[in-house]
């Protein structure tokens, strides 16, 4: 009775984590490791039962004690270790309530479905607001990019929009095309470059693959092809703004303190994680030692709105290179190419999503500093490989 009671508690706590996920409440950590405790105390943590779950909870271990070794070893940075483990926990976080309870696969479908009831409550709330404040203001800006999103940056939003509705079209048996539809629209609505590119490339597979996916020609995309063209032209007439201006700083036409657009401000911080290499070779430099050394670099060079802002490099790779050495990186692509093979046991469409968004995502935010990033890698996609694959005989 108390088990069944404790594993009651376990699926209503993981469930609601899933929900409250795109609303990023700052006390999500705390009920995600009470789902922690809860998991132990239920009797839920075994070694999974595919050799591919095993080996990824396995990097993402030796993952975190490699920056124990890095932080309390060789550089004797408590503070740094502290830091990165507050920013990551929800990556490890993910991989044992995800892998290491070896959830089947009905209760990561009620997951997910509590994580896609979370994203289109918060989504329909930014869009109210959104169209409240345009009304009100009679201005159109309000409809996108980050006055758009009001829970998270419209980066992380965008990406987890796009999860869903990359999951929605190639996971689900049967899909809502008016929820495609919407997730469609905020996705535009985000504004976010490189999910663009994402979504691009999502409806170039969804025309090609739908025929074979769905077993009919009549494929959603063809069906509504019209109203992606007209979403998508008043898309690009609400960014016109932004478009232009980032064409104008490719060609060094603005001047500093006129930076609107993230193109410049993003080579800048590149460049300074670029400079900064040879010194992190071959342990890295720490959280707190690369902090500092761009900040100086920031200040020498005149570039403000990183200076002022204390920007991050934007690029995850060179960024956890700099942070944790050559092993970092080894772990990072590791972890990939673990994803990779999970998913491409279920769908290549999955695996070329995949490895398109990680590419573009990865190079334009250094998505493993920020609590969101490090969710939706080991908690999202991990849940994802749950729901597609089929169970196998421990889990039954």
């Amino acid at each position: 009775m108390l088990k069944e009671c404790r594993y009651s508690l376990w699926i209503n706590f993981l469930t609601l984590s899933a929900f409250l996920i795109p609303f990023n409440f700052k006390w999500l950590g705390w009920l995600g490791s009470a789902t922690f405790i809860l998991t132990i105390s239920s009797g839920k943590i075994r070694l999974p039962c595919r050799k591919s779950h095993l080996v990824l909870l396995l990097l993402g271990f030796s993952w975190l004690c490699w920056l124990f070794i890095l932080y309390l070893g060789i550089l004797n940075d408590t503070s740094g270790c502290i830091k990165t483990l507050e920013t990551r926990a929800g990556f490890w976080l993910g991989l044992v309530l995800i892998i290491a309870s070896n959830i089947n696969k009905m209760e990561a479908i009620r997951i997910l479905k509590a994580f896609h009831v979370g994203l289109i409550i918060s989504l329909i709330i930014c869009l109210l607001v959104a169209l409240y404040r345009s009304l009100l203001l009679w201005n159109v800006k309000w409809m996108v990019h980050s006055d758009f999103s009001l829970f998270m940056h419209p980066g992380y939003y965008s990406v987890m929009t796009f999860f869903a509705l990359y999951s929605e079209v190639f996971v689900k048996n049967k899909t809502n095309r008016l929820k495609i539809l919407f997730y469609s629209v905020c996705t535009i609505l985000l504004s976010s470059k490189a999910i663009w590119l994402a979504l691009i490339f999502f409806l170039f597979l969804l025309w090609f693959y739908s025929p074979i996916i769905r077993g009919k020609l009549n494929s959603f995309l063809s069906r509504n092809l019209l109203l992606f063209s007209i979403v998508s032209i008043i898309s690009l007439v609400l960014n016109y703004q932004r478009i232009t201006e980032a064409f104008q700083e490719l060609r060094g036409q603005w001047p500093e303190k006129n930076y609107r657009s993230s193109v410049l401000v993003r080579q800048q911080t590149l460049n300074a994680g670029l400079h900064l290499f040879p010194e992190a070779v071959p342990w890295g430099l720490g959280e707190n030692n690369l902090r500092a050394q761009l900040s100086n670099y920031y200040q020498q060079k005149g570039y403000t709105i990183p200076f002022k802002n204390n920007y991050n490099i934007h690029n995850q790779f060179v960024e956890e290179f700099l942070l944790h050495g050559i092993p970092g990186v080894i772990f990072l692509v590791s972890i990939a190419i673990i994803f990779i093979i999970m998913l491409g046991s279920s769908s290549r469409t999955l695996v070329l999503a995949f490895v398109f968004i990680f590419i573009i995502w990865g190079n334009t935010e250094s998505f493993l500093q920020r609590n969101m990033g490090c969710l939706f890698l080991g908690f999202l996609l991990p849940l994802l490989t749950r729901v597609y694959e089929k169970e196998c005989e421990m889990e039954r």
